[in-house]
């Protein structure tokens, strides 16, 4: 692995763990940022057993062909949250404190740590990493204006590996990341129960002398054992170009994820578009600026770099194209087609009124079970054995067939026909069914 996948690695793996940490508009007196800690949350089992919403363990499987004496680095990475709670004069609990003319208010910060893992991929398993995050309180005085104390409370958990060899080299890791502080309350706050918790959990994984396999699409060695392959709270994604990195995350990503070379630093919004935000950011005002700045170091950082990021780098975030393919020629029109259903079709897309499968005829209209094969897209996971109608038949210029399709139970199908935005499969990852009855 070169040093260059490393870094890709970290600096994705760093977006993963912040995201969501602080919200636009970067105020701690923002709604949204009342109720952050969304990805990734581990709370603890004895919670968990009381009736705790969230998991107290994550794992995910993952296979990898490597060499005779190769080993796995695993590193589980988290943070710990820290409550930073204000206090007046009076030592009673307040949102903000203005000191020297400066708001700070009452927040919680996160502290990062990682736990790792040698796994000798011919050695005896399982193999553990324990580790407890110790409990702290520490106070501050703000002059008259009142004190700051910011407190931790302990947690334990447990990085797990284990090892199983499949055949010619090949072997499945089973990895997972584990709460299980002693602690639990009935009718426990939200809040409470996160500060207890491991937040923004994901894991990286680097294979001396081996190769990952894709879960997404995987390779041929890995064909037989990647369906068998499990995951819950962690999602692992191929990272460079060696396929020797993996990362698994708490949210989707594709393979081989990489921070936008044009982003200028992280912007910790969900989905964040650094363009839309950083101009959302530079419309703020000198006071919203300011009692962001407030909020956190890293949200402070973030204020002031955009307000002065230069002309060119704001401009480089606008349209950037990731890929360009060349069209020698479009396709001539079938009859029947007019110019306005070509261009909603799209260039290199020819429609088909119906395909043969097997004995059965599909047409617009049919409906089919989905099985996807390709996992051309990490979503195609939920898709899998649903029941879908046809929108569309579509032949590539590659002579490639696709079914256009919206899911039959899907809430919102009938806003995605009509944007036309539609889920796409090839026709050999669908089962015809039978036309439905229907009783008059």
């Amino acid at each position: 692995m070169s040093i260059d996948t490393l870094d890709v690695a970290r600096q994705v793996a760093d977006a993963v763990l912040y995201e969501g940490y602080v919200l636009f508009p970067y105020r701690a007196s923002a709604l949204k940022n009342k109720y952050r800690w969304q990805w990734g949350v581990v709370i603890p089992q004895a919670q968990v057993d009381i009736g705790g919403s969230e998991p107290s363990t994550v794992h995910c499987e993952t296979l990898v062909r490597a060499d005779a004496g190769a080993s796995v680095e695993v590193t589980a990475r988290f943070l710990q949250l820290r409550l930073r709670q204000l206090f007046d004069a009076d030592e009673r609990p307040v949102d903000e404190l203005e000191v020297d003319g400066q708001p700070i208010p009452t927040w919680e910060e996160g502290l990062e740590h990682e736990a790792t893992l040698t796994v000798r991929l011919d050695g005896p398993g399982p193999f553990i990493s324990r580790f407890t995050l110790e409990g702290d309180e520490q106070t501050e005085r703000l002059g008259d204006a009142g004190s700051a104390t910011r407190t931790t409370q302990p947690v334990a958990g447990e990085l797990r590996v284990d090892v199983v060899g499949l055949h010619d080299g090949v072997f499945k890791l089973r990895t997972a990341v584990s709460n299980d502080t002693p602690w639990s309350q009935r009718r426990a706050s939200r809040d409470d129960v996160l500060r207890r918790a491991l937040v923004g959990v994901h894991v990286l994984m680097h294979a001396q002398k081996g190769t990952f396999a894709s879960v997404i699409d995987p390779p041929d060695w890995a064909q037989a054992g990647a369906d068998a392959c499990s995951s819950r709270g962690l999602h692992p994604v191929l990272i460079g170009d060696t396929d020797d990195v993996v990362l698994a995350a708490p949210i989707i990503l594709y393979d081989h994820p990489q921070v936008a070379p044009e982003s200028p630093g992280p912007s910790f919004d969900a989905t964040e578009v650094d363009e839309l935000l950083a101009l959302a950011v530079l419309g703020l005002t000198d006071e919203e600026k300011r009692r962001a700045r407030a909020t956190d170091e890293r949200a402070a950082a973030l204020i002031d770099r955009t307000d002065t990021l230069p002309p060119e780098v704001l401009e480089r975030l606008h349209g950037t194209v990731r890929e360009l393919r060349p069209v020698d020629q479009e396709p001539a029109p079938e009859a029947g087609v007019t110019d306005d259903v070509r261009e909603f079709l799209g260039v290199g897309e020819q429609p088909v009124r119906s395909i043969q499968l097997g004995d059965h005829t599909v047409e617009v209209g049919s409906r089919v079970r989905l099985r996807p094969r390709r996992r051309a897209d990490a979503h195609d996971l939920f898709a899998d054995g649903r029941i879908a109608l046809v929108e569309r038949i579509v032949r590539t210029v590659d002579e490639e067939a696709y079914l256009a399709v919206t899911i039959e139970d899907d809430p919102a199908a009938e806003l995605h026909r009509w944007y036309g935005r539609f889920q796409y499969f090839a026709i050999d990852e669908v089962e015809p069914l039978p036309v439905q009855e229907v009783d008059f």
